[in-house]
């Protein structure tokens, strides 16, 4: 008989056992193929697998019925969990998840949609405080916009004030400018005077940027502002755009009756938060209107506020200072989280999302966009909510600029004109008779008052000096004169002794502008006609003169587009230009008038400067009453000094 065949109960075992962990490993690499293999398919084909493959309590039942009880023939024959019988569900199942962010926002959802279990007490408490304190600081900004801001920085009321102001004030005769014969105005559109309105058009010119208006080349306010309106816009969509996922998201939560004791499936791995997938019908409608709606009110209204914040601001500086303004507000909600709610509930809103119910069929539209387009009609939302956002975002801009910036650029323009068009080189002065304006022309041009721009020309130049600073020498070649200035101070040794009673004083020593405090407040208070009438104080000022010359001689434009001027050149000190005076030596004489002016040598004197040369001498013009010391002396004295007023001028250094 043929020996018999060993049976799996006999040696069998023993002899197949060395090879069962040999098996076991085969096993376990077979695990992990059909694992790459699962994995393969999900990027090649779209299929996701919730769990692993091959669960460690099958693993291990199959380890063990392997080592025990099965023979090595049934390892072989075991069947393996495949694919198609795991628990696989369609691509994508987890793709609609909403994450939560750390914001107070995000915080009254997660309350509101029974997630509070998450929280601890406190947090609860400071969370609920932390939403309606959002709300209203919200609510209070938008309404300080709307309700205390003015429609147009410049609007008819402020335009009526600054031409107001610019008629009456800066084409005042009183108030031209003599040494360059220009209105204030004039003046105040080329920047050389520094007031409040010249910096209000400063900036109107800067913001409009037109030749027209004093701007340059540079980039207008108003195109700066459409820039800051447009990135202000796309901030508030973002906002709008994560208040509608939000909105989707609780929608298309999983529908279940309000008496679902909790909505939050609690991890756990040990994170903080969980996975928010079911909602009852009554849960969604408060939660989107206490919540998500109120998101979406004060995100609109601060994307209109916004803009019109922003077009109120008729400088560069303002512009900056009022988006980094609003960009504080939008950011509130994330600021009051961050400041003061505990890094436990960060972790839990880091943690928690919004898993919606992905049932096509029933949400369609509603379910969240989601990152990959594996379906057509994913595809489409997405291609067309591209669009449809950048439409939204130019609307808004476009929007934005016909509501509100037109307006204020136009009001802005007006503004410009009132301050700075039109006529700028008039002046006015009340009619003797009537007291309605009369008029002149002011320009630097006009041949007839060059002699007039001489003299004031001098006022100035005598304060810049007698200041310690360097004159105009470009203007005025040969003015920093040492001997100048220290006749302006009373220091040369030609200036008159005022310490001395006047009869006691040389007649030959000129009359230097350099008195004490009391003797100028007393003159000033005599004024003009006090001084002419008191025969101590009236007196030449020879040095003033000086100084009118050298800077009438000094310029030749001025020389020669002012004959009178040439007559300067042999006179030194007052006792020389008694021939310029416009009116006789008789006392008491009425001022001079355009009839009263003399022809000198064949020149007609200027009407202007003859006047001002006769107040500035009136000893020598007859305007004061003489001393009885002053009448007894001769013409020789007079002589005298006229020689050496002439040797100090010239022999200055």
């Amino acid at each position: 008989m043929p020996a018999p065949e060993r049976g799996a109960g006999e040696g069998g075992d023993c002899q197949d056992g060395p090879n069962v962990a040999k098996q076991v490993q085969d096993l376990m690499a077979e695990v992990k193929r059909l694992q790459n293999d699962v994995k393969q398919l999900k990027e090649a084909k779209g299929l996701a697998v919730e769990h692993s493959l091959l669960m460690p309590g099958q693993l291990s039942e199959a380890v063990a019925s392997t080592v025990h009880d099965e023979p090595s023939s049934k390892v072989d024959e075991m069947k393996l969990p495949r694919a198609e019988d795991s628990e696989v569900v369609q691509a994508g199942e987890h793709e609609w998840d909403v994450a939560l962010e750390a914001s107070i926002w995000d915080v009254g959802l997660l309350l509101f949609v029974e997630g509070g279990e998450v929280f601890t007490m406190c947090e609860k408490v400071v969370g609920w405080f932390l939403v309606v304190l959002n709300d209203v600081l919200q609510i209070v900004f938008i309404n300080a916009v709307f309700g205390t801001m003015s429609r147009y920085p410049y609007d008819k009321v402020t335009q009526r004030v600054m031409l107001s102001k610019r008629l009456q004030e800066n084409h005042d005769l009183s108030n031209i400018d003599a040494a360059g014969l220009r209105t204030r105005t004039a003046l105040l559109c080329d920047s050389q005077i520094h007031n409040k309105l010249v910096d209000t058009y400063s900036a109107i010119s800067t913001y409009l940027q037109m030749s027209e208006y004093g701007g340059g080349h540079g980039v207008p306010g108003f195109a700066i502002c459409l820039i800051a309106m447009l990135i202000w816009a796309l901030s508030m969509m973002r906002e709008i755009r994560r208040s509608w996922l939000l909105f989707q998201a609780v929608v298309s939560l999983e529908t279940v009756g309000h008496n679902a004791k909790y909505s939050i499936t609690l991890g756990d791995d040990g994170i903080a938060g969980g996975i928010v997938t079911k909602l009852s019908v009554m849960g969604k409608i408060i939660t989107c209107c206490t919540v998500i709606i109120p998101r979406v009110g004060i995100a609109v209204s601060l994307l209109v506020g916004g803009q019109f914040f922003l077009s109120t601001s008729t400088t560069v500086t303002d512009l900056v200072l009022n988006a980094c303004a609003l960009e504080i507000v939008k950011d509130l909600d994330e600021l009051l989280f961050e400041a003061i709610m505990s890094s436990h509930a960060d972790a839990v809103m880091q943690g928690t999302v919004l898993r919606p119910n992905h049932d096509n069929r029933r949400y369609g539209w509603l379910l969240p966009e989601v990152p990959e387009l594996r379906t057509k009609k994913a595809f489409i939302a997405s291609q067309v909510s591209i669009f449809a956002r950048l439409f939204m975002a130019m609307v808004f801009v476009i929007a934005g600029y016909f509501l509100f910036l037109k307006e204020t650029v136009k009001e802005t323009e007006k503004a410009a004109e009132m301050t700075c068009g039109r006529d700028q080189d008039f002046a006015y002065s009340p009619h003797p008779f009537g007291g309605l304006p009369f008029f002149s022309e002011v320009s630097p041009e006009k041949r007839t008052v060059f002699g007039l721009m001489c003299y004031y020309d001098a006022q100035s130049q005598m304060l810049q000096l007698r200041a310690g600073f360097e004159p105009d020498e470009e203007l005025f070649p040969g003015l920093n004169n040492a001997t100048l200035s220290e006749l302006l101070k009373g220091t040369h040794p030609t200036c008159q002794d005022r310490s001395l009673s006047p009869p006691q004083q040389d007649p030959t020593k000129l009359n230097c502008p350099q008195y004490s405090l009391t003797e100028m407040e007393d003159m000033v208070a005599l004024g003009e006609s006090g001084l002419l009438q008191d025969a101590n104080r009236c007196e030449d000022q020879d040095v003033s003169f000086i100084f009118l010359r050298s800077v009438c001689l000094s310029n030749k434009t001025y020389a020669e587009r002012t004959p009178m001027i040439q007559l300067f050149e042999d006179k030194f000190r007052c006792s020389d230009v008694q021939k310029l005076c416009c009116h006789s030596n008789k006392i008491g004489a009425p001022k001079c008038t355009p009839s009263d002016i003399p022809v000198v040598n064949g020149v007609k004197l200027e009407y202007n400067l003859a006047s001002k040369v006769t107040n500035m001498c009136p000893r020598t013009c007859g305007l004061c009453p003489e001393t009885g010391q002053q009448a007894g002396q001769g013409e020789q004295q007079a002589i005298q000094g006229g020689a050496e007023a002439n040797q100090t001028v010239q022999g200055g250094p």
